[in-house]
């Protein structure tokens, strides 16, 4: 079995003894320094291993003959399946799997081999596998067999526990003219934040269709959560991460997930997958029911595009008379049972499919039985037995491809195509998918299928720059080659282009300037329009606009001035209707006629009226340089008392009786205005008046007279000066002042004269000071001044007169 070394000088080998049982064999190399001998035998019977050792050293040596050298008793490995012992000198090997047990699947399905993370040891678990076909009938995960026709949307299969976000529902519908037969439209397969559609058109002919995530996409079709394949017939969805397939065709369809990731955790139509059948009619509410045909219907869905699904069902009608069915006798089931399908038997059991059958077409028609057929054929490709089937049904259940296309029985489960790339990707042998045949809508024989989502089949794999199939001969360029479909290669030849000698060119036209360009890959001279070697654009007067004509024979574009329609006057422009001033005196409007000759619009002027009417306080003056003159402000106008009054400049003006109040017209920044000016009277009381004092202002506005005042002593201090001598300090001198009553004269009749009588204000005592004087020699002296003491009114007598 084998017989291989550690590269330290021992050798191990196994072989088959006689009895059928495994021997391995452990012992030092012959080419190198025999160790201290030591043979190992190990018998494996079944799964009981049986060691025999023949000692020829002493217990307990180490193994020094390893690199590096291992002790007595150590253990290591030299792999993740393989454990070594040193012992007494020798090395023995153990595996580090345990032995495995195959289970008994109640679904039928083969066991798979699982793999654990080492890659050395592996186990084997059942398949959950859910398949459903014809009208329709059901295998659930553990291979629970019942039909169900409705035709409304359900839960196919749905986590009892989210952990993949992973769920499908199944869309029926009615699928033939009686209405009572009904077959899956479409899986909607839900996987993280995509809605994957597989759905069938039955109507005008047979077409797979894909959507994803509402947008229509063609097989084959992958991204990084899933990839989706087709044969034609079958639709193919695998979703890596989770090691999910379904498969959808037509009135098939098959969902396989792994055991490992969702044993005890489904629910749906496909049942609860754990390896038993007794309680896979799981209800929404986690109860079994007995009828799995009952429990499918309680997992409906709502859809909007099917409001009937929402009307209670009608109440089951009462038992009537019972009649004798008609005799059946489904000649087209009896094909599962013939040699036809006998090297599946004992691979896939046949007999639920044989029941969908005979129930489909006893109650339908035989063609709907193909569907049960179809279903078992699937399964058995999936188990590596492809049958050539549809021959036996006498063209019943043929299959028609399109005309360019052959049926396959057996043929791959991705076609290759000419694309290289995608061969690599999807249709080359792949790990398990090595043996995974179907059938299929093929090209025929020497012809490959030109792109994964064409149905073209070509004969030589030629692609144009265009992407589209070339025929053997056609030629085309692409980039700087010319390209040919080459019967001799198969494909596609290029060489370069031959370029022609080149003529001289003369570039004549304005604007034109000669340039070396590639053009069809050649280098060739031409005349390019360079628009800066062009003329500048002329400059057009006032009244005109620049007019830009271009044309596709030349480079260069032509101008010329255009009249806008308006008037031209001193370098403005003026619209039609538009006044303006000529001069000061002159006022002009631009018209709508054209003056012939300067293409101009022509001007009407005429004298501007002038207005001589002033208001009061204005008078109307000539102004230098202008045709008319203005009004110009001579005097002040106010309104009294309703009354408008005129005051002229400087002049004043008081109210006949308000003397006091005096308006007067003034100018105030070359602006006349009337200020208004207001006289307080002082105080006047006629008895305290010096009598022959009273008297009125020039103006008439106040009355005014000497007061009366009381005698007293005035005083003023100054220097005294006399005799060119002054005082030494400043004296106070006195003197008397003030009223002392009136004075009268008074005619007696006595004395028969005027007797007068009048009183002073004068001194009553006085006293003689001295002061000490400096005079202007120098020297000094004293000096004497009289001081009044003592002021009051003495009477004076007047002297008689003669």
């Amino acid at each position: 079995m084998y017989n291989k070394t550690d590269g330290a000088g021992w050798c191990f080998t196994a072989y088959c003894n006689l009895t059928c049982n495994v021997e391995k064999l452990a012992r030092p190399c012959e080419s190198t320094t025999p160790p201290p001998s030591t043979t190992v035998i190990i018998t494996t019977t079944g799964s009981t291993a049986a060691t025999t050792s023949a000692h020829t050293t002493p217990k307990g040596r180490d193994c020094t003959f390893l690199t590096p050298p291992r002790k007595h008793g150590e253990t290591w490995y030299s792999d993740n399946c393989t454990k070594n012992i040193c012992e007494d000198g020798k090395v023995t090997t153990e595996s580090m799997c345990k032995p495995v047990t195959v289970p008994v699947c109640e679904n039928d399905e083969p066991p798979v081999k699982v793999y654990e993370e080492n890659g050395c040891c592996f186990h084997y678990e059942c398949r959950c596998v859910c398949s459903g076909w014809g009208d329709p009938h059901y295998l659930t995960f553990d291979g629970k067999y019942y039909s169900f026709q409705k035709n409304c949307t359900y839960v196919l299969v749905k986590e009892i526990v989210s952990r993949y976000n992973f769920s499908i529902l199944i869309d029926n519908e009615n699928c033939d003219a009686s209405g009572t037969v009904t077959c899956p439209k479409a899986l909607i397969i839900n996987y993280k934040n995509f809605k994957i559609v597989l759905a069938a058109e039955r109507s005008p002919s047979f077409k797979n269709m894909v959507i994803v995530n509402n947008k229509q996409v063609f097989p084959t079709y992958s991204n990084d959560d899933f990839s989706i394949t087709s044969t034609g017939i079958e639709l193919h969805l695998k979703i890596p991460a989770i090691n999910a397939t379904v498969t959808f065709k037509g009135l098939m369809f098959s969902v396989e997930l792994p055991f490992t990731l969702f044993h005890n955790n489904t629910e749906g139509q496909c049942g609860f997958c754990d390896n038993n059948k007794q309680n896979d009619c799981r209800l929404p509410n986690g109860q079994i029911h007995p009828s799995c045909s009952e429990m499918a219907n309680k997992w409906k869905v709502e859809d909007k595009n099917k409001p009937y699904c929402e009307k209670p069902p009608p109440p089951t009608p009462s038992p009537g008379p019972t009649s004798t069915p008609k005799p059946c006798k489904p000649v087209i089931c009896d094909i599962l049972l013939s040699d036809v399908f006998k090297k599946c038997h004992d691979v896939i059991s046949h007999k639920p499919y044989y029941e969908a059958c005979k129930f489909d077409v006893c109650r339908t028609n035989a063609s709907i039985g193909c569907s049960s057929l179809e279903a078992y054929a699937v399964k058995c490709a999936e188990a590596s037995v492809c049958l050539p089937w549809r021959n036996a049904t006498n063209g019943l259940c043929e299959y028609k491809c399109p005309q360019n296309k052959v049926y396959k029985a057996c043929g791959p489960s991705v076609e290759q195509t000419c694309n290289g790339g995608y061969n690599k990707k999807f249709a080359e042998c792949q790990g398990d998918d090595c043996d995974k045949v179907g059938e299929g809508c093929y090209c025929p024989e020497n012809t490959t299928l030109f792109t994964s989502n064409s149905d073209l089949c070509v004969s030589i794999c030629c692609t144009g720059p265009d992407g589209k199939p070339k025929e053997v001969g056609d030629t085309w360029q692409s980039g700087c080659k010319k390209c040919v479909c080459d019967k001799d290669t198969m494909g596609v030849e290029c060489e370069p282009i031959i370029c022609p000698i080149p003529t001289p060119v003369v570039c004549n036209e304005e604007g034109e300037v000669l340039v070396n360009q590639t053009l069809d890959c050649c280098n060739k001279q031409i005349c390019v329009c360079d628009k800066s070697q062009c003329q500048l654009p002329p400059e057009c007067s006032l009244g005109f606009t620049l007019k830009r004509k271009s044309s596709n024979d030349s480079c260069c574009p032509s101008y010329h001035c255009e009249p806008k329609g308006v008037c031209v006057f001193n370098n403005n422009e003026y619209k039609p209707g538009v006044e303006f001033p000529k001069n000061p005196c002159e006022q002009c409007r631009c018209t709508d006629s054209q003056n012939p000759s300067t293409k101009t619009n022509t001007i009407e002027c005429s004298p501007v009226p002038c207005n001589k009417s002033c208001p009061m306080g204005y008078t109307y003056k000539p102004q230098p340089g202008k045709c008319c003159g203005k009004c110009v402000q001579t005097s002040c106008v106010f309104v009294y008392q309703n009354n408008t009054i005129n005051i002229n400049i400087s002049d004043t003006w008081s109210p006949p009786n308000d003397k006091c109040t005096i308006y007067e017209c003034k100018k105030f920044n070359n602006v006349l205005m009337t200020s208004t000016k207001e006289t307080m009277c002082p105080e006047y009381v006629p008895d305290n008046c010096v009598p022959g004092t009273e008297q009125t202002t020039k103006n008439g506005c106040c009355k005014t007279c000497i007061p009366k005042a009381d005698c007293e002593i005035i005083r003023n201090t100054t220097h005294l000066e006399k005799d060119n001598c002054k005082s030494v300090v400043q004296v106070e001198l006195t003197s008397c002042s003030g009223s002392c009553g009136a004075s009268s004269s008074m005619y007696s009749a006595e004395s028969n004269s005027l007797l007068h009588s009048c009183t002073c204000c004068q001194e009553l005592s006085t006293s003689k000071k001295e002061v000490e004087m400096l005079c202007k020699d120098g020297s000094k002296k004293t000096s004497f001044y009289i001081a009044v003491e003592k002021c009051g009114c003495k009477v004076k007598e007047c002297p008689k007169q003669d």
